[in-house]
C-alpha cells in the first residue's frame, strides 16, 4: 500500500494572514483590541518589526470590524510603493462609517500620507495602519517586542501546525528557528518549511507513515 502523500503543515496556504489566527499574549484578545480602537474614534496603529504578525492580527480582526458595523477599505502597500493604489485616491464612497485599514503604511511617502490623512478626515472616516515604526496615530497593539514571547507565540503556532501530521519538528527546532530569525515569525516559518521537507525526506514514506500513528 502506497502512503498518502506528506503534506508539509508549514506551506504558505497555512501560515499565511487569514489562515492562521493571531496568537494574543496574556490578557489581550481581539476583541479588547476592537474595544480600544473604538474608544479611539476607530483611528490607530498596529507596529512592530517585519514578519511579527501585523498582517494577521488584522486578518483576525476583520470578522469583528465587519460585525461592529465597520465598512472596510483594505489597501495593502507593498515595497518600494510610495503612493495609494489609483483607486484609492480620491477617497470616493468613503463614509462616517468606512474604515480604511493600510498594512505597510510605512511605504507611503510623507506626501501620500498626508493627502490620505486629509481624506479620512474629510469623510469622517476611520483609519487602522500597521507599520514598521510609530506613527502620528495612537498605538493600539505593538507586536515582537519580545523574544521570549516571540518564541512561546513560535511554540505555539506549531503544535497548532502539526496536529493532523507527523510531528516531525521538534522544540529544539523551533529554538533554532527563534535563535536564526528572532522575532520575525514568518521567516521563523520558513526556516520550519524548510526543516520538515529535510526531515521527511530523510526519514522516507514509510518512517513518516508510521510517525501520523
Amino acid at each position: 500500500m502506497i502512503p498518502p502523500p506528506i503534506v508539509n503543515p508549514f506551506s504558505t496556504r497555512f501560515v499565511r494572514p487569514g489562515a492562521l489566527e493571531f496568537l494574543f499574549p496574556g490578557e489581550s484578545n481581539a476583541a479588547t483590541l476592537l474595544d480600544r480602537l473604538q474608544n479611539r474614534g476607530w483611528r490607530g496603529a498596529v507596529v512592530g518589526p517585519h514578519g511579527s504578525g501585523k498582517s494577521t492580527l488584522l486578518a483576525t480582526l476583520r470578522p469583528l470590524l465587519v460585525s461592529a458595523g465597520r465598512e472596510l477599505v483594505e489597501i495593502a502597500m507593498h515595497d518600494r510603493e510610495r503612493r495609494l493604489p489609483e483607486p484609492f485616491r480620491d477617497c470616493h464612497g468613503w463614509s462616517s462609517s468606512t474604515l480604511v485599514v493600510v498594512d505597510g503604511y510605512e511605504q507611503l511617502s510623507s506626501l501620500s500620507r498626508w493627502r490620505l490623512s486629509q481624506g479620512v478626515r474629510r469623510r469622517r472616516c476611520g483609519l487602522l495602519v500597521t507599520s514598521h515604526r510609530p506613527t502620528p496615530l495612537p498605538e493600539l497593539f505593538r507586536t515582537g517586542d519580545d523574544r521570549n514571547a516571540s518564541g512561546h507565540t513560535m511554540l505555539k503556532i506549531v503544535d497548532r501546525l502539526q496536529t493532523t501530521g507527523p510531528n516531525l519538528i521538534t522544540v529544539a527546532d523551533v529554538r533554532t528557528a527563534v535563535a536564526a530569525n528572532g522575532d520575525n515569525l514568518r521567516e521563523g516559518l520558513f526556516h520550519l518549511y524548510d526543516a520538515f521537507e529535510l526531515r521527511s525526506r530523510a526519514a522516507g514514506p514509510t518512517a513518516v507513515a508510521q510517525a501520523r500513528l
